[in-house]
């Protein structure tokens, strides 16, 4: 009789080589952000992509994460392909990359050259973001550590493209071809991904489609002449997202399970663990007054009121799916036993920092406040009372 041999457990690159990348990732993501000019942006964008390619196939000798991270690679390529023709024919018309001449520009021009150009760059901001049609490669990044999926899909790469259309917010009030792009593409996959969310089984999985998800929120507001509205809601999405991740990063540690079948009752809810997960789920539902209740409910406040009945219906639709698929991860995984935990030696060092983005995801309040003081950005007030009104509206329905 022959025997096969043990499957191979798939083993991670060098840790330092891993660390390296990490800090030149997080670098091009800071120097992105404080970038004045599109060629800068794109620069740092393509260091952010060569370094998600390394970090997602960070289990080398695991075929599908080298798949996985070929995927994702070239798909981002083909975007920055369109990104680039799109900056080339801007220079050639305003002879200047700087952010604030392209704005002017673009502005007062508005042909048809620009269009096209703001197409092209719209096509590669989608590609970055996944955004529909390009949403095949961001579950597929699943396959890199839980660590990168926080850093990739929470606050950082696939949320770049959000903050540099706020930045290009100014033009994009000026080409309605653009704006309706931005609009459509954000309302089609916060739908379709939501859905994927609600019938995903896969931990990490469900936390990849809703940030796809909350993505087209982002873009929502953008393509409906309210950019600060997508912007607010970058921001408070990076607290509740980077939990949950880092929450399935500690679920995978202690129980080597990504399923949430197999994860079913094992987090009881009187730990602290427990309680941290809670506050993560009832935040990305966005139930008032967490933190994802004020950019969420804003959004949707101000569409019902400036859309269309099927527009309307439409992004209802995509926030009951994610209600439906937040309690699905919360009551698949939460215990309301009170279960034996066995607490790790380091579990100071996993408390620490989800304590920190709990904090955050739970005092909506200062959040929002501290948003509005930070940025000197004025929105439209809405009551306490309007929010719950809304909240309760959904619940009905």
């Amino acid at each position: 009789m022959i025997r096969r041999p043990p499957r191979s457990t798939p083993k991670p690159s060098s840790a330092a080589s891993d660390v390296y990348k990490r800090q030149i990732f997080i670098s091009s993501m800071v120097l992105f952000s404080l970038s004045d000019d599109l060629l800068s942006s794109f620069i740092f964008w393509e260091f952010l992509g060569l370094c998600s390619f390394f970090l997602i196939a960070y289990y080398n000798s695991d075929i599908k994460a080298i798949y996985s991270s070929t995927m994702a690679f070239w798909i981002t390529r083909f975007g920055d392909l369109f990104f680039l023709m799109g900056l080339i024919i801007i220079y050639l018309g305003s002879q200047s990359l700087s952010i604030s001449s392209v704005n002017n520009f673009l502005i007062n021009s508005n042909s048809y050259s620009d269009n096209l150009a703001l197409f092209f760059i719209l096509i590669g901001i989608f590609t970055k973001c996944a955004q529909y049609p390009f949403t095949i490669w961001l579950p597929r990044a699943m396959k890199g550590p839980t660590p990168v999926s926080a850093l990739i899909h929470s606050a950082t790469m696939v949320v770049a493209g959000i903050f540099l259309l706020f930045k290009l917010s100014s033009t994009i009030e000026v080409y309605p071809f653009i704006k309706d792009t931005i609009f459509y593409v954000g309302l089609i996959t916060s739908l379709i991904c939501s859905i994927y969310a609600f019938y995903e089984s896969d931990l990490k999985g469900i936390l990849a489609y809703s940030t796809l998800s909350h993505i087209g929120f982002m873009l929502i507001p953008i393509g409906s002449s309210a950019g600060e509205m997508g912007y607010f809601h970058l921001y408070s999405h990076s607290f509740f997202k980077s939990l949950l991740f880092l929450m399935a990063g500690y679920l995978i540690l202690k129980f080597n399970e990504t399923s949430i079948n197999k994860l079913s009752g094992k987090l009881s809810f009187f730990t602290p663990y427990g309680i941290i997960f809670s506050i993560a789920c009832l935040s990305l539902v966005g139930v008032y007054p967490f933190t994802g209740s004020f950019s969420k409910e804003y959004i949707i406040i101000d569409f019902i009121n400036n859309r269309s009945l099927i527009d309307s219906l439409i992004l209802i639709i995509s926030v009951l799916f994610t209600c439906l698929y937040s309690s699905k991860l919360f009551f698949s995984i939460i215990n309301f036993k009170r279960i034996g935990h066995n607490i790790f030696k380091d579990d100071i060092l996993y408390l620490l920092p989800m304590g920190i983005l709990a904090f955050f995801s739970l005092t909506g309040f200062y959040t929002f406040h501290f948003f509005r003081e930070f940025t000197d950005i004025n929105f439209k007030n809405i009551s306490t009372i309007e929010l719950i009104s809304l909240q309760l509206s959904l619940i009905h329905i």
